[in-house]
């Protein structure tokens, strides 16, 4: 048979024969009919349909709700097909939120959990480590006057219900640097005290839980991070710097040094698709910038544009369930939760 090559003109599709450079010319009713039919006969045999083709690229932006959160909103995914979204609604007595999408319909905002305990939230971290667990972290303080500094606080989700919260450490924080997980029972947690100092602290089950804080070095004033593990064993690490620029530390059998990937831009995100993809936002005059590497050399940055005309402060938070897949959510300025994501 022949090699055939489909394009679409109005409400006709064309098939090119590729060796002959002939044109049959085919409507589109019957080309879909045809495809019915074939699923049909696939059905009958035992066979799954063929499935839809999701469109290359970036989407637009989607809003997820209208209704003010107080701390930006993070992302996870625990398995291909599903994103779980975490935020705090500005309200007399706030509750935390999860928004899961599955099958590909969003949920919708439900309650889950108060708050618990450490003062008013201001940065949520979520991280997991396979289907069906949840790590959730929160950063607040008993009081909004600026710079004062941050208590730590994790909850579990296990088992089908969310456990008890923990606090971490008592009031030392002023931003969160990130967490990653790379094997069940393993997280690690980033944060940035008031002197622009880059800590870090590591869970393991086998070996009886929180190990204890260490100090990392040369962190070029730590102002903001975000952490990804994209294979066991191994961590990357993405910071803004005190020159306001964007710095990568890659950890696999100890730290290697700090590599300026440019900027200016605002707190960095970072996901990967792969065990040796990375893909980095940064947000820069109010639109978003990306840049990625595998194995090789970074990317220069690209400009995603606008969210939807909004702007925003930070850059979304990224996560990625598979190859050629990332998403993205973020909190525009109006307060509206927003989501966008990458499909090859």
């Amino acid at each position: 048979m022949e090699a055939m090559e489909a394009h679409v003109r109005g409400n006709t599709k064309i098939w090119r024969k590729a060796k002959k450079g002939m044109l049959r010319i085919v409507p589109v009713a019957l080309v879909v009919s045809a495809v019915l039919v074939q699923s049909v006969r696939q059905k009958a045999a035992g066979a799954s349909p063929v499935p839809a083709a999701t469109p290359a690229g970036w989407s637009d932006w989607e809003s997820l709700n209208n209704t003010m959160f107080q701390a930006n909103p993070t992302i996870i995914s625990s398995e291909p097909g599903q994103l779980d979204v975490f935020g705090l609604p500005s309200n007399p007595s706030p509750v935390f939120q999860q928004n899961t999408y599955k099958d590909g319909l969003w949920s919708g905002w439900k309650a889950f959990s108060g708050t618990p305990g450490i003062g008013i939230p201001s940065e949520l971290r979520a991280s997991t480590w396979g289907p069906g667990h949840i790590d959730l972290f929160v950063l607040g303080a008993k009081s909004n006057i600026g710079g004062t500094l941050q208590s730590l606080a994790h909850q579990q989700y296990d088992n089908g219900r969310w456990l008890g919260w923990e606090v971490l450490s008592e009031p030392r924080w002023a931003r969160s640097a990130g967490v990653a997980s790379w094997a069940p029972g393993h997280i690690d947690v980033f944060t940035i005290d008031a002197s622009a100092a880059l800590w870090h602290d590591e869970f393991e089950s086998s070996q009886g839980g929180w190990r204890g804080w260490e100090q990392l070095t040369g962190n070029n004033g730590a102002n903001a991070g975000n952490a990804v593990s994209p294979r066991q064993g191994v961590i990357d690490l993405v910071i803004q710097g005190g020159d306001g620029n964007i710095y990568h530390r890659h950890f696999e059998n100890g730290w290697s040094g700090w590599e300026n990937l440019g900027g200016p831009g605002g707190s960095p995100a970072i996901a990967a698709w792969s065990g040796t993809r990375l893909d980095v936002f940064m947000v820069n005059n109010n639109s978003i910038h990306h840049k990625w590497k595998d194995r090789g050399a970074w990317s220069g940055w690209e400009d995603l544009g606008l969210s939807n005309g909004s702007r925003l402060d930070v850059a979304p938070q990224a996560v990625s369930w598979g190859p050629n897949r990332i998403d993205l959510i973020a909190q525009n300025q109006s307060g509206t939760v927003i989501h966008k994501s990458f499909q090859q």
